[in-house]
Formats: structure tokens, C-alpha cells, sequence
């Protein structure tokens, strides 16, 4: 495992912190809508902690916040985003899975909390697959 970017030590950490919260909620179906949303969570601070720090030849991103702010010249696009496409360009083999746990994660915060045990399994289930990929 390779964790030389500047901020992979803690972004791996909190990805870490995030998967057990994931666990720890997981035992309680009452809290469905935040196993997926930690699930997200934890699969969001994997993939940064491996992806970065970005060089484009232009320049070297270290976070995705810095990633952001140079794509701001040429096209607005939200952190989530802009991981999502990271995500696609560099981690192709998982990208379904990272696509999945953040629409997941929207319809869980923002739409339904009610989510079916069998969509949260399917939260952890992905988290591994983004974990192991990282």
C-alpha cells in the first residue's frame, strides 16, 4: 500500500474511521440510511487517499479541494464530481461501485431515509470492493 501523498495518511485513516462506523451501525436496521452514507463516505476518502496528489502536467493537485479550484478556470464541478470522474479515469474497475454508493448516499441524506436492508448490504458490499481497490 502506498501512502506517500501528503494527505494519504490521513485520508486513509478517516476512510478507516468511517468503514468502522459503517460496521458499527450496520448491527441496527433502523439506521440503514446511515450505513450507506457512511459506506459512501469511507469509499469517497478511499479512493482520494489513493488518487491523490494528481499531476496534470500542468500542475499537482494534493486534494481533491485543490483538484477543484484549478478545474474552476475551465469548468465548475462539485467535489463529489469531480472525485466521481477521478474516479472513472483512474480506478476504472470500481468506478460502478463508487457511482453507486454516492447515488446511494443522495437518495439516503436527501430523499428516503427508509432504506432496505438489502440496500445497505449492498453498501458494504461495494465499500470492500472501493477498499480493496485502494
Amino acid at each position: 500500500m502506498d501512502m506517500s501523498g501528503p494527505n494519504s495518511f490521513s485520508q486513509r485513516n478517516h476512510a478507516l474511521h468511517n468503514e468502522e462506523v459503517c460496521e458499527l451501525l450496520s448491527s441496527e436496521p433502523k439506521f440503514n440510511e446511515w450505513v450507506v452514507t457512511s459506506a459512501f463516505y469511507a469509499a469517497l476518502h478511499f479512493v482520494q487517499s489513493k488518487v491523490f496528489p494528481i499531476h496534470d502536467g500542468k500542475a499537482v493537485y494534493k486534494n481533491v479541494s485543490s483538484y477543484c479550484l484549478g478545474l474552476k478556470q475551465r469548468n465548475r464541478m462539485s467535489k463529489h464530481k469531480a472525485t466521481l470522474a477521478i474516479c472513472q479515469t483512474e480506478l476504472p474497475d470500481i468506478a460502478a461501485e463508487y457511482q453507486w454508493l454516492l447515488s446511494a448516499s443522495m437518495t439516503a441524506r436527501y430523499q428516503r431515509y427508509h432504506i432496505r436492508d438489502e440496500v445497505a448490504a449492498t453498501a458494504r458490499k461495494y465499500l470492500l470492493a472501493v477498499k480493496a481497490a485502494c
